[in-house]
């Protein structure tokens, strides 16, 4: 067998695993019936008196608490409904908590500056470092993970063909760590700018002014209006763990219920069923 058809095999293989927490056996329960293995936060065990306290305030505030989302295969827009992973997993914590969690599209920069301002709760964007949570931001484990992928122009060479010639363009978003991962797994030189948002990206890319722009999930390029664009899977395939965050610390009491549960081999294997499940029922 050639080399060529040999790391075809070897992608197809990874990427037919779920990109969430391989977790052994599945849970019967999120199996079969497709609910959760919690229909209320209490039942989670380990819950404490302080936390049922501070989630019992933030139902009497009535909510919503916006959770925001890149556009993307997990977060999409289709007849004023929204689909796909983000859309479920608020329902879930909705359920839960007794309180509307209300999943919303944002640019990047508009999701760091509404963790900040208190504007937006959540967001399954981030991935939790020790830096991160040093500089006042509560995170969970993983929720799931994202393989990193790369958009170009329709048409162009690949990035490591591109490589051989003029040194590359790449742009990333600001202040995620996706640069440093593709950084970490090339052996040429790029030069490396960073976005405020990924409309801006496009622009730059259909101007020539950038050669690729690197993020990770599942990124189409035809949710976010844009057409002419190929996405490719950035080779090799690094995936890395996205986390439920806040930076508000009212919001801190479901982040330390979430991890809790996210400690249980069955919520795990439920959330893994979630993002892979094939019918994403709208919100």
């Amino acid at each position: 067998m050639g080399k060529v058809k040999l790391a075809v095999i070897v992608l197809l293989v990874l990427l037919s695993i779920p990109l969430v927490l391989l977790c052994g056996t599945s849970s019967a329960l999120a199996m079969e019936t497709g609910t959760a293995p919690f229909r209320d936060y209490k039942e989670i065990p380990g819950i404490t008196d302080d936390e049922i306290a501070a989630i019992t305030a933030l139902q009497e505030t009535g909510g919503p608490l916006i959770y925001a989302a890149l556009a993307s295969g997990e977060a999409y827009a289709r007849d004023g409904e929204l689909y796909g992973f983000t859309a479920l997993y608020c329902r879930l914590l909705s359920d839960m908590f007794g309180v509307e969690i209300q999943p919303r599209i944002y640019e990047w920069n508009d999701i760091l500056d509404g963790l900040e301002n208190s504007s937006i709760a959540f967001t399954g964007e981030m991935t939790a470092t020790e830096e991160r949570r040093a500089n006042g931001y509560y995170m969970t484990d993983a929720i799931a993970e994202r393989s990193i992928r790369y958009t170009q122009l329709e048409g162009r060479a690949p990035i490591t063909d591109m490589a051989e010639g003029e040194t590359p363009v790449f742009a990333f978003l600001r202040g995620a760590k996706t640069a440093q991962d593709v950084a970490a797994n090339v052996s040429y030189e790029f030069e490396t700018v960073f976005m405020d948002d990924r409309t801006e990206a496009y622009e730059r890319i259909a101007t020539g002014e950038i050669d690729a722009f690197f993020g990770e999930g599942r990124l189409d390029t035809t949710i976010d209006g844009y057409s002419g664009f190929d996405v490719h899977f950035f080779i090799p395939v690094i995936t890395n763990p996205v986390s439920m965050t806040t930076k508000d610390a009212r919001y801190a009491p479901m982040i330390s219920v979430m991890q809790k549960a996210l400690a249980l081999e069955d919520f795990r294997q439920y959330l893994s069923d979630l993002y892979t499940n094939p019918i994403l029922k709208a919100l």
